[in-house]
């Protein structure tokens, strides 16, 4: 999770392609956006290995 960017830090990492590499989605404007969506990963995480447990 990458948050709270300038604008000009952004732009350099797309041109290298870095910001690619490391996925678009990990970047936020603020750490609390980039808090809930690692909170929600881990939940999302937790329930697909619960279902997989079961399925096994």
């Amino acid at each position: 999770m990458i948050a709270g960017l300038p604008p000009h830090v952004k732009e350099t990492l797309i041109h290298n392609g870095l910001y690619y590499t490391i996925g678009g989605e990990h970047f936020f404007e603020h750490v609390n956006e980039a808090i809930t969506f690692s909170l929600e990963k881990l939940q999302q995480d937790k329930f697909d290995n619960l279902q997989s447990l079961r399925l096994s």
